[in-house]
């Protein structure tokens, strides 16, 4: 899925679903912000996530949440990183369960893919999601159906 495809699937699931879309968004991300949390974090952040983050802001998602770049968000994602310093091996954590599991992209050589990686709080450990390829198909089952 790209961002054209997904655009389409979120205007859709907003027209008939209008309420999952009732609390606000963090702030669109802008060049500078992206700079700045590449800087922060350490890594090029996959494209997927930038072009999600560009024109949807992150925080407060349909029936989910992902952690933005907006430096003001409760949610923001390098503050949100920082707290999970002690788990990320390697990961940049993009959003949550609210449950415990944590979703991530894995960097290597500060360069993140845009596979999405689980970190299974009960198991302590990462691996690749089974079910989620991108940012968009983890979004499309997480936040976006009932």
């Amino acid at each position: 899925m790209d961002i054209f495809e997904f655009k389409e699937l979120v205007n859709k699931v907003r027209l008939s679903n209008p309420i999952w879309f009732g609390l606000p968004a963090d702030n669109i991300a802008d060049d500078l912000s992206i700079s700045n949390a590449e800087t922060s974090l350490g890594v090029k952040l996959p494209i997927e996530y930038i072009e999600f983050v560009k024109e949807f802001g992150g925080g407060f998602f349909a029936l989910g949440t992902v952690y933005s770049l907006d430096e003001e968000s409760d949610i923001n994602i390098v503050n949100e990183n920082k707290k999970y310093n002690n788990i990320r091996e390697s990961h940049i954590i993009f959003s949550d369960n609210g449950a415990g599991d944590l979703y991530g992209f894995k960097e290597k050589n500060s360069t993140c893919d845009g596979k999405v990686y689980e970190y299974d709080h009960e198991k302590n450990e990462w691996s690749k999601s089974p079910s989620y390829e991108d940012i968009y198909e983890y979004l499309k089952f997480t936040a976006l159906q009932n």
